[in-house]
């Protein structure tokens, strides 16, 4: 499920040749980690060391299986390094400890939850609609999730089925992608939360954020009135942007008016 540091050769040995070996039969019976000095026999006389890990440059192991705390398999971990004597009793116990949220996690992923690449300039958390938000290690927080009506809007994304949904927020702060994505938090228990992805955008044709609002609005096939009504401006000032949205996306006001609602597919499909 996640790699750092192994080349794929020696990625695929630790998988079905290393479940084929006493080590692996061990670690099921132990349910901790075991280290390569923590077996009885030399560990690195056996085939698959000589040929997957010494060539790789590793001289230390330490393997665990991953057991949920209700009992189920839900993988392996591996670590390896370098140097002997690397992992000490401390690491031992701390990856004894973490080895069970692991589990929970890799199940999670197995059952159809996502695996997302975060690109480096986006802010991100973790949000179960009802809780504060979270943060994500080694990014800044997204500052969606404390703007109105975001809380409400997670929550009715966590209470439905899709995996994930994508789009623009608008604020007064300006406009950013969101990407949020049904997941698993640790903290959570067994319920879902979201990822929320925030990348900075510009918006195309030079539009204004109150212009993408109208956008937005028109998409979800809203009235003037209602748009009017939801965003607390006058009809006019409506009809004003939808004006100069049309402008800058290059159409005719005066040929496209008439037929609105294929302007609505028009900019909808856009």
């Amino acid at each position: 499920m996640a790699n750092d540091g192994y080349q794929p050769e020696t990625l695929a040995a630790l998988g079905d040749p290393y479940a084929a070996t006493k080590a692996h039969r061990k670690l099921l019976k132990l349910h901790r980690p075991l280290r390569i000095d923590d077996l009885k026999y030399d560990y690195r006389e056996t085939r698959l060391y000589q040929t997957a890990l010494a060539p790789a440059g590793f001289s230390e192991g330490m393997s665990t299986c991953l057991i949920s705390d209700d009992g189920q398999y839900a993988g392996m971990l591996h670590l390896s390094a370098a140097h002997f004597h690397n992992f000490d009793d401390d690491a031992r116990d701390l990856i004894g400890a973490l080895s069970p949220i692991v589990a929970e996690l890799c199940r999670r992923q197995t059952a159809g939850y996502p695996t997302l690449r975060l690109r480096e300039d986006c802010k991100a958390a973790l949000f179960d609609g009802q809780d504060a938000p979270r943060l994500v290690i080694s990014r800044d927080m997204s500052s969606v999730v404390f703007q109105p009506h975001f809380r409400e809007f997670v929550a009715r994304f966590l209470a439905g089925d899709a995996a994930s949904v994508s789009g623009l927020w608008a604020s007064d702060d300006g406009t950013v992608g969101l990407e949020i994505t049904r997941t698993a938090a640790a903290w959570a228990g067994h319920r879902d939360v979201a990822l929320i992805v925030e990348t900075p955008m510009e918006l195309p044709f030079g539009l204004t954020t109150r212009e993408a609002e109208v956008i937005d609005r028109i998409t979800a096939g809203r009235s003037n009135q209602q748009i009017a009504s939801e965003l607390g401006i006058s009809i006019r000032t409506v009809t004003t942007h939808v004006e100069n949205i049309l402008v800058k996306m290059a159409q005719d006001p005066d040929r496209v008016w008439p037929r609105w609602p294929s302007v609505r597919a028009c900019v909808g499909s856009t």
